[in-house]
């Protein structure tokens, strides 16, 4: 699948809700929304889905690969 970019920003996971430290991740928690090339792909939301959240996080945080763990 290809993006398209607009001036640099790309499609992004952000947190659709706020999450707490050490909830597990489940997809309705996931929003994607186009923003500045740092986070992780919608492509991988899957991948974080069972996963420990590592720190609290507001509505519309991206969401980034160190702040989840199994």
């Amino acid at each position: 699948q290809g993006f398209i970019i607009f001036d640099g920003l790309l499609p992004l996971l952000k947190s659709k809700v706020a999450i707490s430290k050490g909830t597990v991740l489940c997809l309705h928690m996931f929003a994607v929304k186009v923003g500045e090339p740092k986070g992780i792909p919608p492509e991988n939301m899957q991948n974080l889905v069972g996963k420990k959240i590592k720190v609290d996080m507001d509505k519309d945080d991206s969401i980034l690969a160190d702040r989840g763990r199994q």
